[in-house]
């Protein structure tokens, strides 16, 4: 499985040819295409740890778009294959309530009771919560296109409820995290990605290293984190924009994330690092478009190759091969000093590959069920095809938004594997509309 990982590409509202980093992001494109024509591949999938735009422009997000159909079309990538997470300047921090945000934010910095505090904003204060959100407007429509919207902030953010006392929260669907599975799985195993905002409580007072020394960490929610499972057979890989140091209670957060994520990848600090501790694999992505200030920051991406071995001890290891490439002012090279191979033991027992290893899903060939999925959230007709599929299987909430009730369907397709009839259905009203 070849993945293409980036962060903090900073996208600016800006004329392109004043922009000093066009010629970065043109080299990327560049190095990606010699690579994929030298070696003959493509990269499966491409990861993205957040700080997509500058400040949560609408026309940031529209040349952020253009820009990642041209790097899907170099690494011959589907765009379906796109994963993302939102930064801290993936958000408007200048949106309406500025002041009354920063004090929530400063409420969810205390690391005694901010999880209880959340837990009851979720049931009782809706607009409190409405409100923390409100900034990542521009980039929730964005994430769209590419299937990575958390259900929560989608349902907060919908523009089908009015009042935020009418909006109904349900525990199982409207997490705080989004989460999917990278291909067909990797050798029996299946590889789920998690992707977590740690953004969500950042303003301008964040705590920032020899900078704001005394500011506020960011909050992570238990019911965000803990999302990933625990489960023989799995390779879980977690997506955030902040590493563990900027955020509250970060021992406790370390230690739960090194027991539930086999992989974790953290944009936002610019410097390029990985290590691998607690049969865990931590890598500090570095910046596509750094900005100055520092002589450490330079622009980097990073290609990382799993495969699955088996153990000399029996069982199985992960092996991830990470090659970090930074520009050297006239095109991308490879860092020897920063790329690095890591192994990590996977637990099964042998009881998975007991088992079938993976269900079988009659799909058209080439179609993935993310593809399919994206493509539905995505069409017109959403509300036609689950009412033409119902079957009595699934039963419209009028109490709810459209795309709760998207998800709430998406839920009973996989259920009763009906991805290759939704299809079908998808295509067969695009076919009517034209």
């Amino acid at each position: 499985m070849k993945i293409l990982q980036i962060s903090d590409i900073h996208w600016h509202n800006i004329h392109a040819l004043t922009d000093v980093y066009r010629d970065i992001r043109e080299g990327l494109i560049q190095d990606i295409r010699n690579y994929c024509y030298e070696k003959a591949t493509i990269f499966d999938h491409i990861l993205i740890c957040g700080d997509i735009a500058y400040s949560g422009n609408e026309v940031e997000y529209r040349k952020a778009d253009e820009f990642l159909n041209e790097l899907c079309n170099a690494a011959g990538c589907k765009p379906s294959e796109v994963f993302m997470v939102p930064g801290n300047h993936d958000k408007n921090i200048f949106a309406e309530c500025k002041s009354t945000r920063e004090i929530l934010n400063q409420t969810l910095a205390k690391s005694d009771k901010n999880d209880e505090t959340l837990c009851d904003w979720i049931e009782n204060d809706k607009t409190s919560l409405k409100m923390l959100y409100h900034p990542f407007y521009n980039y929730d429509q964005f994430t769209t296109n590419y299937g990575c919207t958390e259900p929560l902030m989608r349902k907060l953010l919908s523009q089908d409820i009015e009042n935020s006392k009418d909006i109904i929260y349900n525990e199982k669907n409207d997490t705080m995290y989004w989460e999917d599975e990278l291909g067909n799985g990797l050798n029996g195993y299946h590889v789920r990605v998690y992707g977590v905002n740690t953004a969500l409580t950042s303003d301008l007072q964040d705590y920032d290293p020899g900078v704001r020394d005394d500011g506020h960490k960011l909050f992570l929610p238990k019911i965000a984190y803990k999302g990933g499972h625990k489960t023989d057979g799995n390779i879980n890989i977690l997506m955030a924009h902040h590493p563990i140091l900027f955020l509250a209670s970060p021992d406790n957060i370390r230690t739960d994330l090194d027991e539930r994520y086999q992989i974790q990848l953290f944009g936002h600090v610019h410097i390029s690092k990985s290590n691998c501790e607690n049969n865990a694999v931590h890598v500090f992505s570095g910046s596509l478009q750094p900005g100055e200030g520092n002589q450490e920051y330079r622009p980097v991406f990073n290609m990382i190759d799993l495969d699955v071995r088996p153990a000399e001890n029996g069982g199985d290891n992960l092996h991830i091969n990470l090659q970090v490439h930074y520009w050297n002012g006239r095109r991308f090279e490879y860092d020897i000093n920063e790329s690095s191979q890591f192994q990590v033991k996977l637990t099964n027992n042998n009881r998975w590959k007991e088992r079938e290893q993976m269900e079988h899903i009659n799909l058209p060939e080439g179609i993935s069920k993310r593809e399919i999925r994206i493509a539905f959230t995505k069409s017109p007709i959403a509300r036609e095809i689950m009412d033409e599929m119902d079957k009595g299987l699934f039963c419209y909430d009028n109490s709810q938004p459209l795309y709760s009730n998207k998800m709430r369907f998406l839920d009973v397709i996989m259920q009763y594997n009906l991805w290759g009839e939704l299809w079908s259905k998808i295509n067969k009203w695009a076919i009517w509309l034209h």
